[in-house]
């Protein structure tokens, strides 16, 4: 979400904040761009990416110096605990103070194994394009940073819900995300 933004960290002459409460700004009725930023490390210079109202998704040790400027930009702000590890506290505020039922997650591979271990993801939309790389070490759909004895998908399966052949050859495979019946250490296939 970085290479979005456009600002860069400066001062902020006021610094009213102690206490780690979300911050809602105008949304203005438009779309939201939620970036999960555990450090604060955006600067975002306005209050949107792409059109889109940003909300950052954010640790507790981010620092009061950083919580003014994106006030000050108009940013959204909400918290996911100390370290900002707490995404299914942070899918509770969205829902809570801007009524989301749903995100579209654009993330890489480590955010998304992040989603899946605390079960937030129900559906992949997976394109496969007709490109050969051939490189070792190139991200995965799922990359999870775990534990060695973690399996972000143990006790859930994907279903097939549909398959299409786009122009070109590129194929789009969608998948629900269900619970494995009892399996709990059934791995994600």
């Amino acid at each position: 979400m970085s290479e979005l933004a456009s600002g860069t960290e400066r001062s902020i002459a006021t610094l009213p904040i102690a206490m780690r409460e979300p911050h809602i700004a105008d949304r203005n009725g438009r779309p939201l761009a939620v970036a999960i930023d555990p450090s604060g490390r955006i600067h975002y210079g306005h209050d949107n990416i792409g059109g889109d109202h940003a909300v950052a998704v954010l640790g507790h040790q981010v620092s009061d110096t950083y919580l003014a400027e994106l006030r000050e930009d108009g940013v959204s702000y909400i918290f996911a605990g100390p370290s900002g590890d707490d995404l299914p506290g942070a899918m509770a505020q969205l829902a809570y103070f801007f009524g989301v039922q749903k995100l579209l997650l654009e993330g890489g591979g480590t955010i998304n194994g992040v989603f899946l271990r605390h079960r937030l993801i129900n559906e992949f939309s997976t394109l496969i394009s007709p490109a050969l790389d051939g490189r070792a070490g190139a991200p995965s759909i799922i990359d999870y940073r775990g534990a060695i004895d973690e399996s972000p998908g143990a006790g859930q399966a994907l279903r097939l819900m549909g398959c299409e052949i786009l122009e070109g050859g590129t194929v789009w495979l969608r998948h629900s995300v269900e619970d494995a019946a009892g399996h709990n250490d059934m791995p994600v296939t």
